[in-house]
């Protein structure tokens, strides 16, 4: 399990590099567009390396205490928000990364323009599976005004995507709030 874990973040890293020339990280107020510290520690989440763009977390505690895996939590700034919403049309192949679209099972959040909302696709999960792995992951993609948001929240198959929204959810609220305060 670790080991997917491992070559999820590296992935990761790789999609935020091939981004940076388009999109730039948030330099003002930046961490206050992310998942607040208190909800993470909540999940059993520990901070792993991360960036200007991105915060790692991983749940080390045995048998995944609190059902979350791994959580990703991604943010960029665009011009704009037009531009923000352009950005997010022009890259949906790679942000979504082949995952199954279930945007219509959850509401967009008030405050949010773009919205998508994507799980493991069938193949995915067919490859988890044979590895013996407890393993699904959900990916949350918005924009609020210029802010571009980006958030993986894997978890074990006791959890429902309705589950995993409740902790993308606290991302997106950071996020409405941090752009009032621009």
């Amino acid at each position: 399990m670790k080991r997917i874990l491992s070559i999820l973040y590296l992935f990761f890293i790789s999609f935020c590099n091939a981004q940076n020339n388009e999109l730039t990280a948030i330099t003002k107020n930046k961490d206050a567009f992310f998942i607040p510290k208190n909800i993470t520690t909540k999940y059993n989440l520990t901070p792993l390396q991360g960036d200007d763009l991105m915060k790692v977390y991983n749940n080390e505690t045995k048998d995944y205490k609190g059902g979350v895996t791994r959580l990703n939590d991604i943010r960029w700034q665009a011009p704009n928000a037009n531009d923000a919403g352009i950005w997010i049309l022009m890259n949906s192949k790679l942000l979504t990364e082949g995952n199954k679209d279930i945007t219509s099972q959850i509401a967009k959040p008030k405050g949010v323009i773009a919205w998508n909302v994507y799980e493991t696709s069938n193949e995915q999960k067919e490859m988890i599976k044979s590895m013996g792995i407890d393993l699904q992951y959900y990916v949350f993609i918005f924009s609020v005004d210029k802010y571009v948001g980006k958030i993986f929240v894997s978890t074990t198959s006791k959890l429902t995507v309705k589950n995993a929204y409740t902790l993308a959810l606290e991302g997106i609220k950071a996020t409405i709030k941090a752009a009032k305060q621009k």
